[in-house]
């Protein structure tokens, strides 16, 4: 077991040395710089376009971890949850070497990105129905959860969760009012989606 546990060790230290090696390679920000006020390159070759998963894969898989860790730290000071017993490996972000305020930083930027997949050209329900994207409903949904989501970044960043619970209240109503429209109006699945 011990010895597991420096084989990971040596792993991450190689991997955070090669990180750092290449993140030496590029431009410094300026210190009032964040990520969020970065601009987008462009698509990598062959990748423009391309839709993998479904709406649903797209909740389950980016915005109910992130929700989660949100909610969490609103109701925990995130500087007072304590690291996994292996930081390196949990799947508990609060717990992880990325953990606290920053998971939460992290969490409103996943939302917030993962509104563009909400809208991207092809992105289908599980019923295999469009997303609505073509409805002003929701578009207004869409681009009323990424202002809270990077609202939630700001908040994180200040370090205030009367700021965070401010914005998490305000993504979880706008998520309440969007599943109602198009998730659970009805029992029948085939019915989703519909604008």
């Amino acid at each position: 077991m011990r010895n597991i546990n420096k084989q990971r060790l040596t792993l991450f230290v190689g991997c955070l040395a090669i990180t750092l090696l290449l993140g030496g390679c590029t431009p410094p920000q300026s210190s009032n710089a964040s990520n969020a006020d970065q601009k987008p390159g462009p698509p990598a070759a062959g990748v423009a376009g391309a839709v993998y998963g479904n709406l649903e894969q797209i909740m389950v898989g980016i915005m109910f971890p992130a929700a989660n860790i949100v909610g969490v730290a609103m109701e925990r000071d995130p500087l007072k949850i304590p690291l996994a017993d292996d930081p390196v490996t949990t799947t508990d972000p609060m717990g992880s070497l990325y953990g606290g305020w920053r998971a939460v930083e992290n969490a409103g930027v996943s939302i917030a990105e993962a509104t563009t997949l909400m809208m991207a050209p092809g992105r289908k329900c599980t019923n295999g129905r469009d997303v609505p994207a073509q409805s002003k409903e929701w578009t207004q949904f869409v681009e009323q959860l990424r202002k809270e989501s990077l609202a939630v970044y700001e908040a994180a960043k200040a370090k205030s969760q009367e700021k965070l619970r401010e914005a998490g209240e305000a993504i979880d109503m706008t998520c309440d009012q969007c599943h109602a429209k198009y998730l659970e109006k009805t029992a029948n699945a085939e019915d989703r989606c519909k604008p």
